[in-house]
């Protein structure tokens, strides 16, 4: 069986189907011994039950197939099964990415043909910013009259080093700017992030936590005066007031689920990210200081590696 990296050099990307073999094999035995107890004991869990089917359905087609090892560099894109190549293309054969449902990215090559993978975890992320910097975009500006705001690739935002971005003090401490993409209604909620770092300051960075918590309290007060607070109204009529602050708590919750963050990181930091991309290699950054907009734009263009932002790669925030 020949290895990978017998005679090509090293990839700058790798993704791999299954990262950890022994770890699918424990989930797919704890899979199996759940289904076996929900049998035996009558158990009505559907939920469960579709779960753990998936899982054990999902992994013996991966199996069947094949797990698959995709590499991508200047010897070009490869794809590998049990240690075998099933597909060999120069890198210049790569089309362009395709964002698809749940976090799915394709890879379209020129002759029509694609390639899936799921786009979460530094793997995936490496590979979409790697295929993304074989045709980079210049710094557009964000949307239509809005100056500032810019769009840039995600490994393209360096921040200047040794000042804090919010207050220009001397930088002591990170600020994490989250970009996503998704959407929350409350109790359910689908967001895929990518994170950004900014030298920040331990002043700054405690605002951020004041401000966080003071809105968090004004939606609990709300949502307390909607049950408990004193009426207008005689009791067993509606209380308009009490339906007011109810539609006002939320309403508010909703917008902080779905914008709190940037929204709060702009009004302390001065900067926030406002949108990930569908392939998760852009980011829409509104940033209120114009040196800082134009300083961010002349690191955007010098060289950049791949990988330099958002190590941990994308993330699935689901609840």
């Amino acid at each position: 069986m020949s290895s990978p990296h017998a005679s090509s050099p090293l990839p700058v990307a790798v993704y791999e189907d299954v990262s950890s073999p022994r770890g699918l094999l424990l989930l797919n035995l704890l899979a199996l011994v759940y289904l076996a107890g929900s049998l035996l004991l009558d158990l009505d869990l559907e939920e469960l039950d579709a779960v753990a089917g998936l899982l054990v359905g999902g992994s013996a087609l991966i199996l069947a197939l094949g797990p698959r090892r995709i590499e991508a560099g200047p010897a070009g894109l490869q794809v590998w099964r049990w240690g075998r190549p099933v597909l060999r293309r120069p890198i210049e054969d790569v089309a362009r990415l395709e964002a698809g449902l749940l976090g799915l990215q394709f890879i379209r090559l020129r002759d029509g043909k694609r390639l899936w993978f799921a786009g979460i975890g530094p793997e995936a992320t490496r590979l979409v910013d790697y295929l993304h910097s074989l045709r980079p975009a210049p710094a557009d500006a964000g949307r239509a009259g809005r100056p500032d705001e810019l769009e840039l690739p995600v490994t393209a935002v360096r921040f200047p080093r040794g000042r804090c971005v919010a207050c220009g003090r001397s930088s002591n401490a990170s600020l994490t700017l989250e970009a996503r993409r998704g959407f929350s209604l409350v109790l359910v909620s689908h967001f895929l992030t990518r994170a950004l770092t900014a030298p920040g300051c331990g002043r700054c960075r405690w605002r951020r936590r004041i401000a966080g918590l003071g809105a968090g309290g004004v939606l609990v007060l709300l949502g307390l005066w909607s049950l408990f607070g004193l009426r207008v109204v005689p009791v067993g009529q509606v209380d308009p007031l009490q339906v007011a602050c109810a539609a006002l708590g939320l309403a508010g919750l909703f917008a902080l689920h779905n914008r709190g963050d940037a929204w709060l990181d702009h009004r302390v930091y001065g900067v926030s990210a406002r949108a990930l991309s569908a392939d998760s290699a852009r980011v829409r950054l509104r940033v209120r200081s114009a040196a800082l907009r134009d300083a961010l734009r002349r690191e955007a263009r010098a060289p950049h590696p791949v990988g330099a932002q958002g190590g941990e790669g994308t993330g699935l925030d689901a609840g």
